[in-house]
C-alpha cells in the first residue's frame, strides 16, 4: 500500500476524529473468517519508513479493481439507529465473494481494490475489500480475499482501523517472501499529516502452503535483552565469516526464532562467554530479512529485570509490567539519600500510593519518600553500613568525549575519560560514547552505550557505598526522551583487578 494511498484513506476522518470524541463499535458479519482480537501488548519498532526490499517484504501494489464490484440491497431507511444493511463483494460473473453488514446511519463508503504485487504461491491476485463508517468517529474495516490460480478465494481474518483520535492505529497485511505475510499495526500522526509510519507493533505472522494458511504466530513471543556494551552484529550466516547486514543496539529486545548447532566462544574482559548463533528475525524496519546473532549476550527479558533490579526509584510503576519489580521493596533494603548537603545510608523510609495512567489507561503503584532519594538497593552486604557516605564532587556537566574529569576519594586520584564520537549535544546520527575510569596505572571501562535519543549520560553521585575506600557511581542514560534509568556501579568486592563492576539499573518507559 503506498503511502499516498494510506493517507487518502485516513485523510477524510481527521474532521470526524476532531469533531466527535466517542467511539462506536462497528458490527461485521463475514462468513469465511472470524473476527480477530488485535493485542496491543506487542514490541514497538520506531520507524521513519517501512524498506519493502526483495528480501524482505513485496513492495504492494494496489490498484482499485475493475474485475469485481460492490453491490448492496436498499432498505428504506426510517431513521432508526440500529438499521442495517448488506454490501456484497462479487466477481464478473455475479458470484458472491465475502459480504459485509453495516449500519444505515453510519456507512459512508465502500471500495474494492486489486494487490498484483506478492511473492505469495499460487496466488493470483489478492483484494482489498474495504468498508467506512463515521458515527461518533470513524472506521475502516479492511478484509482481505487471497483469490488462488484455480479461482478459489480464501478470506483472512478482518483488521480494522479506528480514527477516533488523532493518532490511532492503521491494520494492514504486508505480504512477504518464503509464502509468509504478516499482520500488523501501524502507527500515523495524522494529525500532522504525516504520511510515514511513526511506530509499527507487529501482531501476527501467518505462513501459506499455496492452499490455505498452514500455521499462525504470534510475535510478543519471550523477548531478549541486548547485554553486550557495544551492541551485537548480525550476519547473514551462524558465522564469524557471515556478512554484516545489521546491528542490535546494548538494550535492544529481540525474538529467537532457532537456535542453531553452531556453537561460539569469546573472550571479554578475560572472561570466557559460550554459547550458540542464533536466528533473529527482522523487525520490519530494516532491509534484511533473518539474520544471526551470537546469545552469550541475550538474556531473557524476564530474568534480566529480575537479575539487574535490585535497585528502585521514587517513581510509578505499572501493573501490568512492573508491580513485580516494586512488590519486592521492603526493610531489607537500603536508601540512599541526600540530607543538609551530605549522603547516607538507612533503612528505608517510603509509601506506596496506588495511581492510574491516564495515558495508557494502566493502574499504577507510585512509589516516594520524604527523603530526597537516589536510589533504594536490595544489598545484603549495605544492611550494617548505616552511617554517612564519603562523597565527591561529581561533574557539573556531561563528560563530553574527549574530555576527562578529576577527583581525589579517600587520598586516591582518580580520572574519568569519556571517547567516542558525542562531543557535544549538536551530534546527530549515531552517536558512541565509552567511559572510563584511571587510576595508579589502572584502566577500566565503566559504561559505553551507543544510543541516545535526545538524552545524554550524566554521573548523578561519586562516593564510597560499600565502604571499601573504593569509588563507586551511580549514572543517568536514558536510551531515549521517554525513559527513565539509573545505573548503579559498585567496586568489586573480590580482587581480581577490577576497579568497578556494574551491580544493578533500573529503566522505567513513561511513554504511551
Amino acid at each position: 500500500m503506498s503511502k499516498t494511498k494510506i493517507y487518502e484513506k485516513v485523510a477524510p476522518f481527521i474532521f470526524f476524529s476532531l469533531l466527535w470524541s466517542c467511539k462506536k463499535e462497528i458490527k461485521s458479519s463475514a462468513p469465511l473468517a472470524e473476527k480477530k482480537n488485535v493485542s496491543k501488548e506487542t514490541t514497538a519498532f520506531k520507524i521513519n519508513t517501512i524498506n519493502n526490499s526483495v528480501d524482505s517484504i513485496a513492495k504492494s501494489i494496489e490498484v482499485e479493481s475493475k474485475e469485481f464490484f460492490l453491490t448492496k440491497i436498499p432498505k428504506p431507511y426510517n431513521g432508526d439507529i440500529d438499521a442495517t444493511e448488506t454490501i456484497f463483494l462479487k466477481n464478473k460473473r455475479g458470484e458472491v465473494i465475502a459480504e459485509h453488514t453495516v449500519e444505515v446511519e453510519a456507512y459512508e463508503d465502500a471500495k474494492v481494490f486489486e494487490i498484483t504485487n506478492h511473492n505469495l504461491k499460487n496466488v493470483k491476485k489478492i483484494l482489498n475489500f474495504t468498508i467506512e463508517e463515521c458515527y461518533c468517529g470513524c472506521s475502516i474495516t479492511n478484509v482481505y480475499i487471497i483469490q488462488t490460480l484455480d479461482n478459489q478465494y480464501i478470506e483472512l481474518p478482518i483488521i480494522s482501523f479506528s480514527s477516533v483520535e488523532a493518532s490511532d492505529p492503521y491494520y494492514e497485511y504486508l505480504f512477504g517472501k518464503l509464502n509468509t505475510f504478516y499482520s500488523i499495526e501501524k502507527l500515523y500522526d495524522i494529525s500532522k499529516n504525516n504520511l510515514n509510519p511513526i511506530e509499527i507493533n507487529r501482531l501476527e505472522k501467518l505462513t501459506w502452503n499455496g492452499s490455505k494458511i498452514i500455521n499462525k504466530t504470534e510475535l510478543n513471543a519471550t523477548k531478549y535483552i541486548v547485554t553486550a556494551l557495544n551492541g551485537l552484529t548480525i550476519r547473514d550466516k551462524p558465522s564469524l565469516k557471515g556478512k554484516k547486514i545489521g546491528r542490535l543496539p546494548f538494550m535492544a529486545k529481540t525474538t529467537i526464532q532457532e537456535i542453531t548447532k553452531y556453537p561460539l566462544e569469546i573472550k571479554d574482559n578475560g572472561k570466557l562467554i559460550k554459547g550458540n548463533w542464533v536466528k533473529i528475525e527482522n523487525d520490519l524496519s530494516n532491509n534484511w530479512s533473518v539474520g544471526y546473532v551470537f546469545n552469550g549476550f541475550l538474556q531473557k527479558e524476564s530474568n534480566f529485570i529480575k537479575t539487574n533490579t535490585a535497585i528502585l526509584v521514587p517513581s510509578c510503576y505499572s501493573d501490568s509490567y512492573e508491580k513485580p519489580l516494586i512488590d519486592k521493596l521492603n526493610t531489607n533494603w537500603v536508601q540512599l539519600y541526600k540530607e543538609n548537603g551530605n549522603y547516607y545510608l538507612n533503612t528505608p523510609q517510603f509509601n506506596k500510593k496506588r495511581g492510574y495512567n491516564e495515558c495508557t489507561g494502566d493502574s499504577l503503584t507510585c512509589l516516594s519518600s520524604k527523603k530526597e532519594t537516589l536510589l533504594f538497593i536490595n544489598k545484603f552486604s549495605l544492611r550494617n553500613s548505616f552511617s554517612e557516605i564519603i562523597f565527591t564532587e561529581t561533574p557539573s556537566d556531561v563528560i563530553w568525549s574527549g574530555n576527562e574529569f578529576k577527583f581525589e576519594l579517600n587520598t586516591k586520584n582518580y580520572t574519568l575519560k569519556a571517547s567516542g564520537n558525542f562531543t557535544n549535544i549538536e551530534v546527530t546520527g549515531d552517536k558512541t560514547y565509552t567511559l572510563s575510569i584511571q587510576s595508579e596505572g589502572k584502566s577500566q571501562i565503566i559504561f559505553q552505550q551507543t544510543q541516545f535519543d535526545d538524552t545524554v549520560p550524566k554521573i548523578l553521585f561519586i562516593g564510597d557505598i560499600n565502604n571499601d575506600g573504593n569509588p563507586d557511581f551511580i549514572i543517568d542514560s536514558p536510551i531515549h526522551y521517554e525513559q527513565e534509568r539509573k545505573i548503579l556501579f559498585l567496586s568489586p568486592s573480590d580482587n581480581k583487578g577490577n576497579l568497578i563492576e556494574k551491580f544493578a539499573e533500573i529503566s522505567l518507559d513513561f511513554s504511551c
